[in-house]
């Protein structure tokens, strides 16, 4: 809800969006102390990539200046949240080793990389891009996509996981490209591979190439 108000807020103008955004925010700065369960690096990367961009998205106009709308110690309550809650979820599950499925590690990664922005930090930018590229994990670039076919790890599973994956790789790569850097055409275009041979898959063709992926 806060990252939905927050697009509405950045598409419209009106404040009445995202004051509801800041509302939400606000709410779990105050109350969020910690995530628990076997799944928390999933908790952490699916909702921490949506509180991040919300928390962007509600910090500015849409015109780009400095909005009135947070004020800086509720900015900052939100920050502390995301840092003291969230941030080492993720660097819990970067220091793991490999126990996950692919879409694990790239949520991971998408979370991890929106912080960095948020929050300036190049070294964690850094980080995040030599995780997706050479990490020792199901959930980087050359783990998940075959290259040549555009098969990822996750296409014999089942396709909502397979949707899933490519779908966070393409925030990674936008992510990226927004600070210049080019993922999208690394390892020859294999994210575009891997976008068309979902598609193709699912509208019904029955001629993609597959092979056993660990």
């Amino acid at each position: 809800a806060a990252y939905l108000n927050s697009l509405m807020w950045a598409v419209t103008g009106e404040k009445v969006y995202a004051n509801k955004a800041k509302e939400i925010l606000v709410a779990y700065g105050n109350k969020l102390k910690r995530m628990d369960g076997a799944d928390q690096a999933l908790l952490g990367g699916f909702n921490g990539f949506q509180l991040a961009y919300a928390l962007e998205l509600i910090r500015y106009n849409p015109d780009g200046s400095t909005s009135d709308i947070l004020t800086d110690t509720e900015f900052n309550q939100v920050n502390n949240m995301l840092r003291n809650v969230f941030l080492p979820v993720l660097e819990e599950f970067y220091a793991t080793p490999a126990y996950s499925n692919g879409n694990w590690g790239l949520t991971v990664t998408r979370t991890y990389l929106a912080f960095a922005l948020l929050w300036d930090d190049i070294d964690m930018y850094h980080k995040g891009i030599k995780f997706y590229l050479t990490g020792n994990d199901n959930g980087t670039l050359n783990n998940y996509i075959d290259a040549e076919t555009g098969q990822t790890q996750e296409t014999g599973r089942e396709q909502a996981h397979a949707q899933l994956g490519i779908g966070q790789i393409g925030s990674i790569c936008e992510l990226a490209w927004k600070q210049g850097d080019d993922l999208y055409s690394l390892n020859g275009n294999a994210v575009m591979k891997a976008f068309e041979y979902s598609a193709r898959y699912n509208m019904g063709y029955d001629d993609l190439p597959f092979k056993m992926m660990t």
